[in-house]
């Protein structure tokens, strides 16, 4: 067994984790190809690291739809039932809206890159949602609206009703 092999599994998920997610000077989310970029790259190492990342849901629950539909439900798949953070964006294919969306009560967190469909994801109830991240984009023949009720999200304010109208 090679040194590297020989860490034990705890250790590699922390290391693993502060550099797939690590972003510095960066506000905005690390984009999810890049996520899934850096893990595939790290289960090429051994078959051991391989082992580790496909044994750990944790490592799985960033669900990005830009994935082929079949790619897509076997990260829905490894990550089992914890809480998802989802990505979305228009190269996402109908499916994996579909798949997203059937997912709702899991996020914990949801960045969005679209034109249309915004109306189908933020209509979802997502009880565990804290975070979005949002980048709409409409054309005066298609205004996107939507909007999120603040009992929607756990931690925020009950006063808060955010809404927006995009031409």
């Amino acid at each position: 067994m090679t040194p590297i092999d020989r860490l034990p599994p705890e250790l590699l998920y922390t290391v693993f984790w502060g550099l797939l997610i690590w972003n510095p000077g960066n506000t905005q989310p690390i984009k999810s190809s890049d996520y899934y970029r850096g893990l595939n790259l790290l289960r090429l190492v051994s078959p051991y690291w391989s082992a580790c990342i496909d044994n750990n849901t944790l490592f799985w629950a960033v669900a990005a739809s830009e994935a082929p539909s079949p790619i897509f439900a076997g990260i829905l798949q490894k990550s089992g039932q914890i809480p998802l953070y989802a990505c979305y964006s228009e190269t996402s294919s109908k499916e994996c809206l579909g798949m997203l969306v059937e997912q709702s009560y899991r996020w914990c967190g949801l960045q969005v890159e679209i034109t249309t469909d915004a109306e189908v994801l933020f209509s979802q109830r997502a009880p565990l949602l804290k975070t979005v991240h949002a980048s709409v984009h409409s054309s005066p023949d298609s205004p996107v609206v939507f909007a999120f009720a603040a009992e929607d999200f756990s931690s925020a304010d009950a006063s808060i009703l955010w809404t927006g109208v995009f031409h």
